[in-house]
């Protein structure tokens, strides 16, 4: 297993956690049919399902991060306050020291979030728009992006470098 970036969900383990969660939302016949598998569709599944999904992710998984940082890619909004608090607290540093990283002061709002060097930047990104997010008052175009694997291969291909994709 390895990672493909700073970003909590730029690696192995949490795509693995993801997938958890779409095995929630998904049967396998649907995985194979990209009319049904789609962004539009696991965002509203997401939706109508995020009960069932905590469940399954409190149960099965370590990785339990992996839940708030998919709500935010497939831009959901939870408008149980309750359910919200819930899920924003499985965020906790985003991996960052189990990755091995420091866990020193970081960027917060005050300063625009300028350096997203270790998964922690991204969480307390998270964590501190969270509630806007949920609540309409912020976008999640404004938080720091995945960039996935092959995103960051094409990267080392054009700088003529191949060699190890793992950042940590």
């Amino acid at each position: 297993m390895g990672y493909w970036s700073e970003h909590p969900m730029g690696g192995d383990s949490p795509m693995d956690s993801q997938f958890v969660i779409m095995d929630v939302l998904f049967t396998g016949e649907e995985f194979d049919n990209e009319e049904i598998y789609t962004y539009d569709e696991i965002k509203k599944r997401l939706s109508e399902q995020i009960e069932k999904v905590l469940e399954v992710v409190k149960e099965d998984l370590d990785d339990e991060f992996v839940l708030p940082f998919t709500i935010a890619e497939f831009e959901v909004q939870i408008k149980d306050k309750t359910l919200s608090e819930e899920i924003k607290e499985m965020i906790y540093d985003g991996d960052n020291c189990e990755r091995g990283y420091e866990y020193d002061p970081v960027p917060t709002k005050e300063n625009n979030y300028t350096d997203f060097d270790r998964p922690i930047c991204y969480a307390n990104q998270l964590r501190d728009l969270w509630d806007e997010l949920m609540e309409n008052k912020s976008k999640f175009n404004e938080l720091g992006k995945n960039k996935g694997l092959f995103v960051i291969i094409n990267e080392q291909i054009e700088k003529d470098d191949l060699g190890l994709i793992n950042v940590d």
